[in-house]
């Protein structure tokens, strides 16, 4: 899986990756923690 990173005009960017199949699923972190946070 590829981290991808989303560049907003407004200068928000936001890192999303695509995996699996079925309904997507939003996990939101903390920003003191990050994306492995939810790594098995």
């Amino acid at each position: 899986m590829k981290l991808r990173l989303y560049h907003h005009h407004d200068g928000a960017r936001i890192a999303y990756r695509e995996a699996g199949t079925g309904p997507p699923l939003v996990l939101l972190h903390s920003p003191l923690l990050s994306h492995r946070e939810f790594e098995p």
